[in-house]
C-alpha cells in the first residue's frame, strides 16, 4: 500500500504518480525521465496492464506488472461527485439554475414575446372586414355588374369568371314564379320559363320521401365516375338495398324479403365482386372490437360466445366460445359426398403456440362401399388418431384416415404386439410359478362400492398385484368416489406369467415323473431277481 496523496502525487520532474499511456514501459523509462522507484506507475489503457518501477537505473530500468491500488485512484473515481474534481471551471449562475433571469446581456423582449397576443403586435396591417367576417357581402372593389342583386333581379346570381378573375351577375334561369302545386304529393321542378315539371315517381307526403321504379344515388363529390350509389328497389314482396361503384365490380347487397313470401329467395344476401375476393364478406364490430367475421369463402370466425337456439338446424340451447362451458349440437345437411371427402365438425385450440384439433364427422373413400362416421382425437404430442366402429361392432383406432370403415387399424381392447415396435429387455428373467402362487393367495371376491346391485366379481387388488408384478399396475391419476390416484391394471400383463408358471410346473412334474419311472424300473429288476432265486 502506498502513502501520500493518492489523487495527484507529482514527482520532482512534474510527472504524476500514475502515468496513463498506450504502451508498456521499457528499460528507458528510468529516473532520468522523472520516474521514481517504488512510487511511479504506468497504466496501459490499451491492454489494461499496470506497471510499478522497481529499479530506476538509467537505461536499465526494471518495471514489474501490478494492479492499480484503490489509493492510486482520484476521489472522483469512486464518488462520482463533481465536487471531487479539481481544476474545475467557474460556472455562471445560469449553468446551475437554468433560469432565464440568471442570464446576462439578455435582449429587451417585445411584449408579444411573452404574451403571445396578436393585439400586442405593432405595425400590423389594417384588415378588411371580410378578413374577419368571411362574408361575401363584405368584399369590396367588385365590378358594378357584380354587386349583390337588387329588386327586380330574380334569377340572377354571382358567378366567378376565371377569365376576368372577378364575380359577375349572370341570369341562371329567368324569373322563378310558383305556378301551382304538384298533384298526389309529387315533387315538382320549376323551370326558368315558369312551367312546372312534375315527377310522378318521386313523392313527398310531408314526412317520408318515396322513390318508385328507381334509385337514390349518393355520388363522390370529388370523382363522380368512381362514386358510390345507394340503391333501393322493390321486387315483388321484397326490398333490396345496395352499394356499388360506377363499374359495379365492388358491391354489397342486403336483400330483405317479405317473410310471408313462399319463394326461395334468401331473406338476407351479402355478395362481393371479384375485386374484393380477399376481403371479409361480413364482419361485426362493437366499439372497435371485432366480434365475428365471414370471409369471402364463407368461413365463419367467432371471437366471443355464440348462443344457438333450437331450430331446424341447431337443436337445444347451447353456447360456445372463450370462457364458456356447454355443448353445441348441430346437424350438417345430408348431401352426397365423394370418395376422399369429409363432412365434419372441427374444434381447434392453441396453447404454447401448438394447435390441436378434435372433430366428429363422416368420411368415405375408395376402400369402403358406404360412408362411415368417425371421431378424430389429437394427442398432447400432436399425434392424431381416428376411431370408428367396424361392421362387426369392433371399435377400432388408426393414425390414417384411409383405414376408416375398414378392418384395418387396431381393435380397441387389444394391444399392438408387433416385435418391431418393442424394445426388448434381454436381462429380464421373467416371472414364473413362484409369482403365480403368490398371486393365487391374493385372489378375492368382491363388489364395487358404487354398484347398487352389489354384483360379485373375482379378481385381485391392484395394490396386491403391484407388490408382486409391478409392471401390470399403473396410476390413472383420476379421482373416483372421493378417492384420488385410483390404480388400474393391464390384465393382459398377467398372461405371460400364467404361461411361465404352467411351463415351470410342467417341468417340475416331468422331473418327478422321470424319478418315479426310474424307481419303478429298479423295483421291477429287484422283483425279477427275487423270482429267479
Amino acid at each position: 500500500m502506498f502513502t501520500g496523496d493518492p489523487h495527484y502525487n507529482v514527482t520532482d520532474q512534474g510527472l504524476p504518480r500514475v502515468v496513463t499511456r498506450t504502451t508498456d514501459p521499457t528499460v528507458n523509462d528510468d529516473i532520468s525521465q522523472g520516474f521514481k522507484p517504488l512510487r511511479s506507475k504506468i497504466y496501459n489503457t490499451v491492454n489494461g496492464k499496470s506497471w510499478l518501477l522497481v529499479d530506476g537505473t538509467v537505461g536499465v530500468a526494471v518495471w514489474e506488472q501490478t494492479n492499480l491500488e484503490p489509493d492510486d485512484l482520484a476521489s472522483v473515481a469512486v464518488s462520482g461527485d463533481y465536487n471531487d474534481l479539481i481544476n474545475t471551471p467557474n460556472l455562471a449562475s445560469v449553468a446551475v439554475s437554468g433560469d432565464y433571469n440568471d442570464l446576462i446581456n439578455t435582449p429587451n423582449l417585445a411584449t408579444v414575446a411573452t404574451s403571445g397576443d396578436y393585439n400586442d403586435l405593432i405595425g400590423t396591417p389594417a384588415l378588411a372586414d371580410v378578413a374577419t367576417s368571411g362574408l361575401l357581402k363584405d368584399l369590396t372593389d367588385l365590378s358594378a355588374t357584380a354587386q349583390a342583386p337588387g329588386s327586380g333581379q330574380d334569377g340572377y346570381a354571382l358567378v366567378w369568371d376565371n377569365g376576368s378573375s372577378e364575380y359577375t351577375l349572370s341570369n341562371i334561369g329567368g324569373d322563378v314564379t310558383k305556378v301551382g302545386t304538384p298533384v298526389n304529393n309529387q315533387l315538382g321542378i320549376w323551370t326558368g320559363d315558369g312551367t312546372l315539371e312534375g315527377v310522378s315517381d318521386l313523392t313527398f307526403d310531408g314526412t317520408s320521401l318515396y322513390v318508385d321504379n328507381g334509385a337514390v344515388y349518393a355520388r363522390n363529390a370529388n370523382d363522380f365516375n368512381s362514386g358510390y350509389a345507394i340503391l333501393g328497389s322493390f321486387s315483388g314482396s321484397g326490398l333490396t338495398f345496395g352499394l356499388q361503384n360506377s363499374t359495379a365490380t365492388d358491391q354489397g347487397v342486403i336483400s330483405v324479403e317479405n317473410i310471408t313470401d313462399s319463394g326461395t329467395t334468401p331473406v338476407l344476401i351479402f355478395e362481393t365482386g371479384s375485386t374484393v375476393a380477399t376481403r371479409p364478406l361480413m364482419a361485426g364490430y362493437n366499439n372497435g372490437t371485432k366480434h365475428f367475421e365471414v370471409d369471402a369463402s364463407g368461413n365463419w370466425e367467432i371471437q366471443n360466445d355464440l348462443a344457438v337456439l333450437g331450430d331446424s338446424t341447431f337443436t337445444g340451447g347451447a353456447t360456445f366460445g372463450s370462457g364458456t362451458s356447454g355443448s353445441l349440437i348441430t346437424n350438417i345437411s345430408n348431401e352426397t359426398i365423394s370418395d376422399g371427402e369429409f363432412r365434419r365438425f372441427i374444434v381447434y385450440g392453441t396453447h404454447n403456440s401448438n394447435s390441436r384439433r378434435g372433430d366428429i364427422g363422416v368420411h368415405t373413400h375408395a376402400s369402403i362401399t358406404n360412408a362411415c362416421s368417425y371421431i378424430f382425437l389429437q394427442a398432447e404430442d400432436g399425434q392424431g388418431y381416428y376411431k370408428w366402429v367396424g361392421n362387426s361392432g369392433n371399435y377400432r383406432i388408426s393414425t390414417s384416415s384411409s383405414n376408416i370403415g375398414t378392418t384395418s387399424g387396431t381393435v380397441i381392447g387389444t394391444q399392438t404386439s408387433d416385435i418391431r415396435l418393442k424394445n426388448v429387455d434381454k436381462k429380464f428373467k421373467g416371472y414364473g410359478l413362484n409369482e403365480a402362487l403368490k398371486l393365487a393367495d391374493q385372489q378375492i371376491r368382491f363388489f364395487f362400492n358404487y354398484d347398487k346391485e352389489q354384483r360379485h366379481h373375482l379378481g385381485f387388488s391392484a395394490q396386491a398385484v403391484k407388490e408382486i408384478i409391478p409392471e401390470a399396475v399403473y396410476n390413472t391419476h383420476d379421482e373416483k368416489d372421493g378417492i384420488k390416484d385410483v390404480l388400474a391394471m393391464y390384465s393382459t400383463e398377467l398372461i405371460p406369467v400364467a404361461f411361465s408358471a404352467i411351463k415351470e410346473s410342467h417341468e417340475q412334474n416331468q422331473s418327478e415323473i422321470e424319478v418315479l419311472r426310474n424307481r419303478v424300473k429298479e423295483l421291477e429288476e429287484e422283483i425279477k431277481l427275487l423270482k429267479a432265486a
